[in-house]
């Protein structure tokens, strides 16, 4: 045979797994392959008829089980890793939901507590809005310390995560950044809820509770 050229490395068997050696000949001169690849204009598929007849012309007993777009192959390798990601996004998805209940529940719970002093505070001229500021004040506090924390730790896997993604890098600041930020939304409107309702006390009725 004649070497005509030499090809770069390329990905056959999935993203995740490295380059092998490989020899592209073309057909009338190696034996019939398991896989022909053809390039056609318009919808593949609609080519498939076409192909089968071309192929059993040159060799009627030659079966042909499989007929795919490079697109469905692609699809196929990534199956895996795609099914990681939804599950993990879901995962995600969940862990965020509750913690919007439980900072909103823990943001209610503290608001009770501190009703008698909410009152105080508005009897003696405290606008609203300002109940309102120190509340989402010192609750964002809280959330912006675990949101540290968080980042901390999701570098410290880092890791454990640049395994599960292909061409994005663990520390994708981007990432970070859009991840973070949402959180402050979900947690701030979580802590908003219980604020909006302590301005709703009636300071007469608390200064007359005992």
């Amino acid at each position: 045979m004649t070497i005509v050229g030499v090809v770069g490395n390329v990905k056959q068997y999935g993203l995740d797994k490295e380059p092998a050696d490989e020899i592209y000949g073309p057909v009338a001169q190696l034996a019939f392959g398991s896989f022909l690849t053809v390039k056609t204009k318009g919808e593949p598929l609609a080519a498939s008829k076409a192909l089968r007849d071309a192929v059993h012309e040159v060799d009627a007993e030659t079966a042909i089980d499989q007929v795919r777009t490079l697109q469905q192959v692609l699809d196929d390798s990534v199956a895996s890793p795609r099914l990681t990601a939804w599950l993990l996004g879901l995962f995600a998805l969940v862990a965020l939901v509750i913690t919007a209940a439980g900072i909103s529940g823990v943001m209610a719970l503290a608001v009770t507590q501190r009703t008698r002093e909410i009152g105080i505070r508005l009897a003696l001229g405290a606008t609203r809005t300002r109940i309102v500021t120190m509340i989402m004040r010192q609750g964002m506090t809280l959330v912006l310390v675990g949101l540290a924390v968080g980042v901390a730790g999701a570098l410290a896997l880092n890791g454990l995560v640049a395994s599960l993604l292909y061409a994005t890098p663990g520390a994708d600041p981007v990432t970070f950044a859009a991840v973070s930020c949402l959180l402050v939304l979900v947690a701030g409107a979580a802590c908003l809820i219980p604020s909006l309702r302590a301005t709703a006390i009636d300071p007469m009725l608390t200064l007359r509770r005992e």
